[in-house]
């Protein structure tokens, strides 16, 4: 699969929407709309202000919490990938209800309304962000792990890191909004309880399936890379150079080193998370594509697919991820999240 850079959203119309309703609600917050708008404490529940209620949900307070949560909204549209948009949206939706519901409670019984500190709840999408931090404890595996000082670490440990900044940028407020949060993903996780059957209704999904994800969608890294591929054959065309020759030196190029390693196999994959294209930490910000299967590559054995099978995913994305991944089974566990 080609890269098709850091800013890839394919099949995740709903966290694009989301993701620039945040950037662009965050920076009119921070610069332009009065703060009573969106103010985010007591008075908004008990005066039943619900644009105020809604607001917060969209809307950082501060540039700092606004680049953590990018990431963070970015890197988790691999869910939606996973679920679907409709399902997708459905659990984002109830843990965000059930959220602003803690939210209210401990507001209300908090008996230190006159403290500025402790009356207040952090406004930002931090329900939406830390319900998924749940899904992904829960679903992301962990590939690889190393010891550091003794103590166990693996390649999740820095998405918790990051998510640890975000937690506590406002202290006690963001803290709050951010375990509302994770109690809100939790209970929609759980088969006992009734939020995880939430769903929209099937009008407003017809009419978001054909009027909204179409403002949203992007293209799939296959047509990306035919673009990008059109685009090098008009330059090659307009400086006097035969693309197929060129084509032949760059393939000869990546031929195999002496121990016969492909070097794209030795160079970082698609990230932690598996976002298209990202290398180092995290993902998701423009390394080098998954590599690409080997004419001599055996078939995946039935132990590394029964592997894969177990995480959730269907026998057919599995041996095609395997073979696409020259049967490694860390790199299609990827390269299926993304």
């Amino acid at each position: 699969m080609a890269s098709s850079g850091w800013f890839d959203f394919y099949q995740a119309p709903a966290s694009k929407a989301i993701f620039f309703a945040v950037g662009l609600g965050s920076i009119a917050n921070v610069y332009t709309l009065p703060a009573p708008w969106t103010g985010y404490d007591v008075t908004a529940f008990s005066g039943v202000q619900l644009h105020r209620v809604l607001a917060g949900q969209f809307v950082f307070g501060g540039i700092g919490e606004l680049v953590l949560g990018l990431g963070l909204i970015y890197q988790f549209r691999m869910f939606e990938r996973r679920m679907g948009t409709a399902r997708f949206l459905s659990f984002t939706t109830m843990s965000t209800l059930l959220s602003i519901t803690f939210q209210m409670a401990v507001l209300i019984m908090n008996p230190g309304f006159d403290d500025r500190e402790l009356n207040q709840v952090a406004i930002g999408p931090y329900s939406y962000i830390f319900a998924l931090f749940v899904h992904y404890f829960v679903y992301v595996p962990k590939l690889q792990k190393y010891r550091l000082l003794g103590a166990e670490f693996s390649e999740k440990s820095f998405m918790y890191l990051w998510g640890s900044q975000l937690l506590l940028a406002q202290g006690n407020q963001s803290a709050i909004a951010a375990c509302c949060g994770m109690i809100g993903g939790l209970l929609c996780l759980s088969d006992k309880l009734p939020f995880n059957k939430f769903s929209w209704p099937d009008p407003l999904v017809r009419f978001s399936k054909d009027y909204l994800a179409p403002l949203f969608a992007s293209r799939s890294p296959a047509e990306i890379a035919a673009a990008r591929a059109r685009r090098e054959e008009e330059t090659y065309a307009r400086m006097g150079m035969d693309p197929a020759t060129i084509a032949q030196q760059q393939q000869q190029h990546r031929g195999t080193n002496a121990q016969g390693y492909q070097m794209d196999q030795l160079l970082p994959g698609p990230g932690f998370l598996g976002g298209a294209g990202g290398g180092g930490f995290g993902g998701g910000f423009g390394g080098p594509a998954p590599p690409q299967p080997q004419a001599n590559v055996a078939p995946p054995s039935e132990e590394d697919v029964a592997r894969l099978t177990e995480m959730g995913f269907d026998r057919d994305s599995a041996v095609e991820a395997l073979r696409r991944c020259n049967n490694n089974v860390a790199r299609a566990t990827e390269s299926l999240l993304m």
